[in-house]
């Protein structure tokens, strides 16, 4: 594995890690409710998806061991192009 893709799966790992860490014992109306805690959460799932974007790009195999790479990439692209229409419900 290159050294560029395993900083990238680090990053998104990591991310994955605080986002994980960050929703521990919130509950779903802390979504709702709480502005810090939405843009904290989508630029978390923001910087998975590209980490996993970038690590694709200089190696197409990740996706046979990451098989929901691509729902994840797609997943940051909805919320970075229709960052006004995000559901909360389904973030």
């Amino acid at each position: 594995m290159e050294l560029e893709t395993a900083k990238r799966l680090r990053d998104a790992s990591a991310a994955c890690g605080e986002l994980i860490d960050m929703c521990t014992e919130r509950s779903r109306d802390d979504m709702y409710d709480d502005r810090m805690f939405q843009l904290a959460s989508r630029k978390l799932i923001e910087i998975v998806g590209e980490a996993l974007r970038q690590a694709e790009v200089s190696d197409a195999t990740l996706v046979d061991s990451i098989p929901d790479l691509r729902a994840i990439v797609n997943t940051r692209n909805r919320i970075v192009h229709g960052y006004n229409s995000i559901n909360y419900s389904l973030l």
